[in-house]
């Protein structure tokens, strides 16, 4: 068996057992803490029956609790399913319990209530089998009472007796030993084009071969601090925890009570001594527009990694200017690959009016760039990026028709048939392995870092009973290289106004808070291309030029 994911951290517990590996506010555990209790959590789900290389969700706030529950899936020989907990609403929620079909939950009493007040009676057969693990108290170190859940008439008993008793089970479980790093690790759920989240299966050895390589290539050490600031479902969190602990680097969640405070999450930097700071660009802006910082602040801070969107040039270079002592690096890649292209950024007297390029590709990494006749393009030609390699995903969860859509065989002899995952963004070779992002080839934007497919919240527009039709185009930054909101035109069946208030509203109920437009833009009629479609080209003149 190889070398899974999780044993590597095991591997950072033997040399730094006593060491903080993770901080929320004034909750921390050490790596032997962190080790000890993601097994104890382990040998549980074993203890309920649960078998390698069956998912399990996760509904918690990004916590302690939070990272010890992912280490504890993968330590059970699962695949975890990060569910978010800060922006989607429950019908979300329950959509992806519904795709992924998982028989276990690790969450929270808060979470699990909510969760079981929204059902319908519809709906509640799809608990009806699952077993839930409440984290309230079981990862603690009280002996606490019993805790009993209410469930579809029936009710299930954890108790910390169980959980103690199953403390002294090895720290390796047997199943785990029959799954091998071609398994599937964990699932990330992102925007569909058709409507319905879409499930990324990610393996151990994707995983893998994306922290060997950030490992070699940042080099962080045991004295690094590395900060959590994307949500857990996002692909950026996948670096925050894993290339933390396996370099035996302190990770310091951001406190959730921070994350609107620009000046608090500044100061929050600086106290925390961090070293490493992964974040979307328009976080940065923010920060830059609204946290006055000064000239030479946050003297710790020696890596800023941008990914998720373009960064503003302008931006990018004011900021490296009040922070010159850090190196700058843009990270490339859909969630599918997570990164397969890195950028240096050397010194802010290289940055154009041009954003900088999404730069080379990583190691154990093969992209080519195809024009539309399948042909490969040149230096200073477009085309789309394609990539090849073990950090590309193994496909989307239970659906092998959309997984099939998304690979091409490539078309070049040496490769002998090899299937390459068709990125849809559209890149310029600048010179020969280096490379610039254009455009996006299909109607998936990023706005704020998180992908969102646009059709997805058109036809959640569709679902309300007085819109008859809904064109949803992007709004972009001043140098039109970044989205910073999305707007929706629409039409109603009567052709009499309706609520924005309300079409929000509904929205809200439907969609996750960043996928919902800031604009509502009611018309009696869209305006039509040549094929008699909505124009979107048109309406996103139309709002970028009123922006």
């Amino acid at each position: 068996m190889k070398f899974l994911l999780h044993h590597y951290i095991e591997q950072s517990v033997r040399r730094f057992p006593d060491k903080t590996a993770v901080q929320s506010g004034l909750s921390g555990i050490t790596y032997h803490g962190l080790w000890e209790k993601s097994c104890r959590l382990a040998n549980h789900l074993a203890v309920l029956g649960f078998k390698p290389r069956n998912p399990v969700g996760i509904y918690l706030p990004k916590s302690v609790e939070a990272v010890m529950c992912q280490i504890a899936v993968l330590a059970a020989g699962g695949m975890y399913i990060p569910l978010d907990s800060h922006y989607s609403p429950l019908t979300r929620i329950k959509d992806i319990i519904k795709l992924s079909r998982m028989d276990y939950l690790l969450t929270q009493s808060e979470k699990w209530n909510a969760l079981v007040s929204s059902l319908s009676d519809g709906e509640s057969g799809m608990i009806k089998d699952m077993k839930v693990i409440l984290v309230d108290d079981l990862l603690s170190d009280d002996n606490g009472e019993k805790h009993n859940i209410e469930r579809q008439g029936d009710r299930i008993d954890l108790q910390n007796e169980l959980f103690r008793y199953n403390h002294n089970l090895p720290g390796r479980l047997i199943h785990e030993q029959t799954v091998t790093d071609d398994d599937i690790a964990y699932i990330l759920y992102t925007s569909g084009s058709t409507g319905v989240p879409k499930g990324v299966m990610l393996s151990h050895r994707n995983a893998i071969t994306f922290v060997e390589w950030a490992l070699s290539y940042f080099r962080p050490t045991e004295e690094d601090v590395f900060s959590s600031v994307a949500p857990l479902h996002f692909d950026l969190s996948v670096f925050d925890i894993f290339v933390c602990l396996v370099s035996g680097a302190c990770l310091q969640l951001l406190p959730s009570s921070l994350s609107s405070n620009p000046r608090a999450i500044a100061g929050w930097i600086r106290e925390k001594h961090i070293t490493y700071f992964y974040s979307v660009p328009s976080l940065w802006i923010t920060l830059l527009n609204y946290a006055e910082i000064n000239q030479n602040d946050l003297p710790a801070l020696t890596h800023v990694l941008f990914a998720g969107e373009v960064f503003p040039p302008r931006q990018l270079k004011r900021l490296m200017k009040l922070i010159p002592h850090a190196d700058y690096f843009n990270l490339y890649g859909p969630t599918e690959t997570n990164v397969c292209t890195c950028y240096h950024v050397n010194d802010e007297h290289d940055i154009t009016d041009i954003p900088v390029p999404i730069g080379y590709a990583c190691s154990n990494t093969e992209v080519i760039v195809l024009k539309d006749n399948n042909s490969p393009a040149s230096v200073n030609e477009e085309g789309e990026l394609l990539v090849k390699g073990s950090i590309v995903f193994k496909g989307y969860y239970k659906n092998p028709e959309q997984t099939k859509s998304v690979f091409k065989e490539s078309p070049f002899p040496y490769h002998h048939g090899a299937l390459f995952y068709k990125t849809g963004d559209i890149v310029r070779i600048i010179a020969p392995g280096l490379y610039q992002y254009v455009c996006r080839k299909d109607l998936m934007v990023k706005c704020s870092g998180f992908r969102i497919e646009l059709q997805e919240i058109e036809q959640a527009l569709m679902k309300h009973s007085m819109i008859q039709e809904a064109v949803v185009v992007p709004m972009c930054d001043n140098e039109g290289e970044s989205v910073v909101s999305l707007s929706a035109f629409i039409t109603t069946r009567t052709g009499e106004p309706v609520s924005v208030v309300e079409v929000k509203q509904f929205l809200a109920k439907l969609l996750p808070r960043y996928m919902i437009p800031e604009a509502i833009i009611i018309f009696k009629e869209l305006p039509k291309n040549a094929n008699g479609k909505a124009d979107r080209q048109q309406l996103a003149v139309q709002v970028n030029k009123s922006s």
